[in-house]
């Protein structure tokens, strides 16, 4: 770059940062018009004085700015100027849409600057509009751009990429700008678009050029288009131009042992599709009966069906029932497979079902005809390497996982191979074959532990069989006997053990299949598995979220044993593992529609669970430890009534004293050391402590006072709501809450902000609700948290503080006892009754009051004792 051009493109870089740096007109020409003049032809006036000037060798990403600076700023400031200097329409074309062949790169540059301005202006209709001119200009722009040859001009502006990754996305972005340059214009001009942007008509003339840009004289482009357009579709295609002689030949590759041994499903879906493309010609009949009947056809059929892969027999299998229809002759019955061998998903099935539909609505006479360009299109498939040689070669080649020795180093010996004798001709060997329903009788079998009357059935004596006999293949179809017991012994051909998963990102997709043994599979391995990977890496929390949704979206749909077990195990391991993104994913997904109410209560537990877990306790269930929270709690209230009545009578206050004494002698289960986590689990690397109000129990109450408000506000139940916060759900959602809290005393901010909230949150449920089971909730878990305060300083200030909330509690509470004591009458209480969610409701009623009263009462006594004396 001489010294012209480098101060030619300074000033325009100068125009770019600051475009109010020019201030005269005639200033503003000689930064404009010479980058333009190799372009387009300019007036005679301008054409002695900036012709001879030259513009950069190479257009840069900075000719779209200045494209971006001139309809936001230039022409807004100088267009009437422009306009009265007859160089408007010049820049604008120079500039946006020249004519001359060597400025396709502007083009590709305005695609961009036109689809860029006009997605700003429909992101900003509601707050700005598009200046008047601007519009005026890219309307005009449009204009000129709808009636271009853009398809060629974006071809040859990406070839001067040298880098082929960014040909390629410099290539898939501007066919995607320009596929949606019609729908942009019409959201900003609405019904005054371009006439050439209307969608029926921009995208014929988009077809037409791309039609010429294809220029199908060139075989090198067809090879090209070959190489990326290859797929069993295209097979259809293929089909129709190819000459009926080459059937035989197809036949042949398609039965070759070598070939079916090393195919692709890409290769084999292609082939087969040729072949039954070749079953719908008529022409192809008398071939088909000659051949079909063939050794070398048969042979082909016998390699497909002892193929590993089960898709690669079901297409076997499906071109055998196509033949067989056509070369059976008159009153004979063509080779039909079991319906159960089509019928369900996975392995090809599917598959199988689309290419038999194609067969049924396939013609040649609806495929165009391709033998006007057959010279062409020949000469485009014998390049080398030919569009189909590398299509093949592109393919993977799945090899097995054992190890096999390279044949230039002998395998390692460690000991010479031992002898073993002739068989001799007394000893019986084994058949080949063995016939499915033979019953061993019962007085020929000698185990040495159980004696089966059936082989398949399994009699098992311990726990960890019984929890894995879910895991083995149900015979019991096969036990049954009758007409469809060789339709079963296929299916069991068909089917293929699948290997255990060994990373987190198989687990999700096990648990999104509806497939029974993928669903045995994901419930036996992913606890273990999450488990072992527990605190080693980022591999649990890159894929937390994805298997997070997997599981709570898994419903029980084939009755398995232990299913909500072990799907609970599964996603508390998880919450484990990774509480931050799971257990936020779990509550996002609470308060959704598209769950049980029994799912919606097992992702409460997963959290209670895991909380308990990483507090250092062993999990237990939910209600019961809430319960058992609670039941400690009103036994302090009681213990604190009694208290006081005691001080009245000496006696009583003895005794009292005395099963105080004996009951402290004896721990209490919650001082004991319980072991962390299950056997084989690494310790995480984040304590309850530091997670507990972050992670676990503020984001569920400010979801949940959320999800209130916004009923409050739509006022309108949509499909689902009612099943979002039932009572159960609500119910589960308190004890959970109770747990968390009660393991997270030792928390940062649990008194001083923890506490309030969740004694609000207490008081407006038992404001809106009246059930039992809802009310002995969260009088429980109010229950659970005030136990806290007692005999502490932060009882104190938390009384000081919060008062208001505490009367209104108390009052709450009050009403709520009388009006459990009124329900109850004066009968004595039944064993059933003490049980029942009244009873347990009334008990904390009671315990919330005594010991708020205790409360108010220690507060006061602080209050006094620190007021000084007269």
């Amino acid at each position: 770059m001489d010294d012209s051009q480098q101060d030619l493109q300074s000033e325009l870089l100068r125009l770019i940062d600051r475009p109010s740096s020019v201030t005269k007109y005639e200033e503003l020409l000689d930064v404009l018009l010479p980058p333009i003049s190799q372009f387009t032809s300019l007036p005679l006036s301008f054409a002695e004085k900036y012709t001879s000037q030259e513009c950069p060798p190479h257009l840069g990403p900075w000719w779209a700015a200045v494209q971006h600076t001139l309809l936001s700023n230039i022409l807004i400031t100088w267009g009437e100027a422009l306009r009265q200097g007859g160089v408007y329409e010049i820049v604008l074309d120079g500039y946006f849409t020249p004519e001359n062949a060597t400025a396709n790169q502007i083009w590709r540059y305005t695609l961009s600057t036109c689809s860029e301005q006009l997605s700003a202006a429909t992101r900003a209709k509601d707050t700005a509009e598009l200046h008047r001119i601007s519009r005026s200009a890219l309307y005009q722009i449009l204009e000129k751009f709808s009636q271009g040859d853009v398809v060629s001009r974006l071809l040859h502006a990406v070839k001067h990429e040298r880098n082929e990754a960014s040909r390629d996305v410099e290539w898939t972005e501007g066919i995607a700008q320009l596929i949606a340059l019609p729908t942009r214009a019409a959201n900003v001009f609405e019904l005054d678009a371009p006439d050439g942007l209307q969608s029926d008509t921009f995208y014929s003339r988009i077809a037409q050029d791309w039609e010429t840009a294809l220029s199908l004289g060139e075989p090198e482009r067809l090879a090209s288009l070959l190489s990326k357009l290859v797929n069993p579709l295209m097979s259809l295609a293929i089909s129709a131009w190819m000459p009926t002689d080459a059937l035989p030949d197809l036949i042949e590759l398609w039965s070759n042992a070598s070939r079916c041994a090393r195919t692709s499903a890409k290769e084999e879906q292609m082939l087969t599709t040729a072949l039954l493309a070749f079953t719908t010609d008529a022409k192809a009949d008398c071939i088909w009966k000659q051949l079909g009947r063939d050794t070398m056809f048969l042979q082909g059929v016998s390699t497909h069906l002892n193929h590993h892969d089960p898709l690669v027999r079901r297409l076997g299998m499906l071109v055998a029932e196509c033949v067989s229809s056509l070369t059976v002759g008159d009153g004979g019955k063509p080779l039909q497979f079991p319906a159960s061998v089509w019928d369900g998903q996975g392995e090809g099935r599917n598959i199988c079902r689309v290419l038999r539909a194609m067969r049924d609505t396939f013609t040649f006479e609806a495929v165009r005809d391709a033998w006007s360009d057959r010279e062409c299109w020949m000469n485009a498939l014998n390049l080398q390497p030919s569009a189909l040689d590398r299509f093949f070669s592109q393919v993977q080649i799945t090899k097995p996982r054992t190890r096999q020795p390279s044949p230039k180093e002998s395998p390692p010996t460690r000991r010479l191979p031992a002898r073993i004798p002739a068989r001799s001709p007394q000893q019986k060997t084994r058949p080949l074959i063995e016939v499915v329903e033979a019953k061993p009788d019962n007085n020929e079998q000698n185990d040495e532990f159980h004696t089966y009357a059936d082989p398949y059935e399994q009699v098992i004596s311990s726990d960890e069989g019984n929890e894995s006999s879910d895991d083995e293949p149900d015979h019991s179809a096969s036990r049954a006997g009758g007409p469809d017991h060789e339709r079963e012994t296929i299916d069991e051909a068909f089917s293929k053990p699948r290997q255990p998963p060994v990373y987190i990102h198989e687990l999700a997709p096990l648990a999104r299949e509806r497939e029974i043994d993928s669903q045995k599979l994901l419930l036996k391995h992913a606890e273990p598995l999450l488990r072992r990977k527990t605190g080693w890496g980022y591999e649990i929390s890159e894929h937390a979220a994805d298997l997070c949704m997997a599981l709570c979206t898994m419903q029980d749909h084939y009755g398995l044993r232990k299913f909500e077990d072990r799907r609970l195990a599964a996603m508390t391991a998880l919450c484990v593992a990774s509480p931050d993104p799971v257990v936020d994913c779990i509550y996002e997904q609470l308060f959704t529609a598209h769950y049980s109410t029994a799912q919606r209560i097992s992702m409460l537990h997963a959290v209670a669970n895991a909380a308990q877990e990483l507090a250092g306790m062993q999990a237990e269930d939910v209600d019961k430890a809430a319960e058992r929270l609670a039941d400690d709690a009103v036994s302090e209230a009681h213990e604190t009534g009694s208290r006081r009545t005691a001080k009245a009578d000496p006696a009583r206050h003895a005794a009292h004293t005395r099963q105080s004494v004996v009951r402290s002698a004896f721990p209490s289960e919650l001082n004991k050391k319980l072991p962390f986590a299950p056997q084989g689990s690494v310790r995480p690397k984040v304590s309850y402590t530091r997670a507990a109000l972050s992670v676990f129990v503020f984001p569920l109450i400010n979801r949940l006072f959320a999800y209130r408000r916004a009923l409050k506000r739509q006022r309108i139940a949509y499909a689902g709501s009612e099943t979002i916060l039932n009572d159960n759900v609500l119910h589960a959602l308190l004890h959970t809450l109770g747990v968390l809290c009660y393991y997270a005393q030792n928390a940062p901010y649990f008194y001083t902000h923890l506490i309030p909230d969740v004694l609000e949150m207490a008081d407006e449920i038992l404001v809106h609700y009246n059930e039992a089971m809802v009310v002995g909730g969260a009088l429980s878990l109010a229950l659970i948290v005030l136990r806290a305060t007692l005999h502490t300083s932060h009882g104190v200030a938390l009384a000081c503080s919060h008062s208001a909330l505490l009367n209104r509690l108390q009052e709450a509470a009050q009403k709520c006892f009388a009006y459990l004591e009124t329900r109850q009458g004066l009968d004595a209480p039944t064993p059933e009754y003490i049980e029942s969610p009244d009873s347990r409701a009334r008990r904390a009623a009671a315990a919330v009051v005594v010991q708020l009263a205790e409360l108010q009462q220690a507060t006061q006594s602080a209050l006094l004792g620190s007021m000084p004396r007269p």
